[in-house]
């Protein structure tokens, strides 16, 4: 919750202006809510109820009451806007508890005696909202008030149930954008609440369509991403199926930069294993049953060919602590190849490796990700398989924007001691240092490719050397003499190593490198000159912005005009 200020500094101070200060003025003035501040001054509401928003953002039960008395009429629900236009929507996303308390009691008096209250049609169900941001308190409160407030078998839009949403703990299944970090901790706590209240342990996610297809995520599913042992347990001997599979689609993964795809035949255990969550896994495998080994559980393949350990090396959510995320993947890596060791180079429908997945997720955080490297890699990896591109995970190091800074030369040295050759070329007929060049922040590892054998001259399919692939390429640094700067650098390391003639050599549409190289410095003049453009206007409104508004109201017309 907010902070709390001193009596005399008023959180609502922002809205003692004039009643139609923040009108849009496409429409004819209005007559706006008022009321009296804690300090004598007169509140104006805006056309957007921007002053009811901030008092239940607050949890401000004391200046709610006052504005519902003043008002009772605005909270009746307008099923056609969407739901972040609910006051009770605002109050249950936000946690106020105060509020959304406050609110139902003045809703009650105006809906029909006994009147279930339900905001389905809105796109949202109070106890579901509550339960997916682990707000506690409001879930007791909402599980109390049963079936008035909520209803806990209820399903929201998504096909989720309280406990369904709650176990969702990245909100994957909700357009609403994640913006929060979950607490492992504090989403067990709801999960429990529930699972006492009669939440079902083997509860699926409805389709949310007639026509959606493939089989539906369970909680224990999607539990196992982030949840502890306990947790796990008490969801299988409540009869959750821990060998359940379901259907994911790629996007719910945030694996944004592999093409959109639905992946069948996944199971908890792929998804402990994605989230490095090795304490369920571990668990998951302690239930494999009488009809399914864990040597089968570790080795089963989702309908593309990834394994768990696949799941385990493309871990790809945001985390505070890098080197947390890292060890806990380190150890899945470990549990999964104890059992089964075997897997560590199974290539997936794409001809993909592990290691493969590694070096494109874990590859451009620097030295934090190297212990997994070397695990793979003492566990038997192979980083001389090529897949489906023609790709070795050498290639595969530098398939992210990354720099120089983000790529740890001591990964690369491991991937060349474990079977990759610095020459090898995909089917594009690309080496890994056409591939750096593409990038020239990389000008360091383009350097030290080469020490290592790393050959300037080689022709792609389109018979361009690395030089020609460097001419074009581009680097994150804004100004244009500081990409020349640096361009004219890995020019220089690649023409050392290849030659000053490579710089004359026509590719296959007959451009040379000097050629490629003026186009696209051009290129970079004209877009810093539309740029400097674009600030100049920006400047010069900016600037006449401040002018009209400091000259008298009788003048400000003829200033716009």
């Amino acid at each position: 919750m907010p902070s709390t200020l001193p009596e005399a500094e008023s959180p609502y101070r922002n809205f003692d202006r004039g009643p139609n200060e923040y009108h849009n003025g496409k429409e004819p003035p209005y007559t706006p809510i008022t009321m009296v501040d804690r300090n004598g001054s007169v509140l104006c509401e805006t056309d957007q109820f921007d002053l009811l928003g901030a008092i239940i953002y607050r949890d401000d039960v004391t200046t709610l009451e006052q504005y519902l008395d003043i008002a009772p009429w605005v909270i009746e629900e307008i099923e056609e806007l969407p739901l972040y236009y609910s006051f009770f929507y605002i109050a249950v996303s936000h946690g106020s508890l105060g509020a959304l308390k406050t609110l139902l009691s003045y809703y009650v008096r105006v809906i029909e005696p006994n009147q279930i209250i339900t905001f389905r049609k809105r796109g949202f169900t109070l106890l579901n909202e509550a339960a997916r941001r682990a707000y506690l308190e409001i879930v007791e409160f909402l599980l109390d008030n049963q079936p008035l407030y909520a209803d806990i078998h209820e399903r929201d839009y998504t096909g989720c149930t309280a406990i369904a949403a709650d176990s969702d703990l990245y909100s994957t299944r909700y357009t609403e954008a994640f913006n929060w970090q979950p607490s492992v901790d504090k989403s067990e706590a709801v999960m429990n609440l529930l699972l006492d209240w009669g939440a079902f342990p083997s509860d699926v996610v409805a389709r949310a369509h007639e026509d959606s297809s493939g089989k539906p995520e369970t909680v224990l599913l999607m539990a196992s991403e982030l949840a502890g042992s306990k947790m796990i347990e008490r969801l299988v001997s409540g009869g959750a199926d821990v060998h359940a599979e379901f259907t994911k689609h790629s996007l719910q993964l945030r694996l944004y930069d592999e093409q959109d795809y639905i992946v069948d035949n996944v199971t908890a255990i792929h998804m402990a294993s994605f989230r490095g969550n090795f304490v369920a896994l571990e668990t998951l495998l302690d239930h494999h049953g009488d009809t399914v080994s864990a040597l089968e559980m570790v080795s089963s393949c989702d309908s593309r060919g990834s394994t768990p350990l696949h799941w385990a090396a493309r871990n790809n959510l945001y985390n505070p602590n890098l080197h947390e995320i890292a060890q806990n993947i380190k150890t899945t890596i470990h549990l999964i190849l104890d059992i089964d060791p075997a897997i560590v180079n199974v290539q997936d429908i794409e001809g993909n490796t592990a290691l493969h997945y590694a070096a494109r997720y874990f590859g451009e955080n620097g030295e934090v990700f190297r212990p997994n490297f070397q695990s793979l890699c003492d566990k038997g990896a192979d980083s001389s398989i090529h897949n489906n591109h023609g790709e070795t995970p050498l290639h595969s190091m530098f398939s992210s924007d990354g720099t120089d800074e983000t790529i740890d030369k001591q990964i690369l040295s491991l991937l060349l001691a474990h079977g990759a050759k610095v020459n090898d070329i995909d089917h594009a007929g690309n080496t890994p240092l056409h591939i750096t060049a593409r990038r020239l922040d990389y000008h360091n590892i383009m350097s030290f490719l080469i020490e290592q054998g790393g050959d300037a001259t080689i022709g792609n399919s389109t018979n361009e050397t690395p030089v020609h692939v460097a001419a074009s390429g581009d680097v994150s640094t804004p100004g244009l003499a500081e990409k020349v700067e640096i361009q004219n650098a890995v020019l220089t390391t690649l023409t050392n190593a290849g030659g000053i003639e490579l710089m004359d050599l026509p590719n296959a549409e007959g451009k040379t490198p000097k050629q490629i190289c003026k186009a696209q410095r051009d290129k970079w003049r004209g877009d810093e000159n539309r740029e400097r453009m674009i600030n100049g206007r920006r400047e010069r409104i900016l600037a006449s912005t401040a002018s009209c508004s400091s000259i008298s109201p009788v003048n400000v017309e003829r200033c716009h005009n």
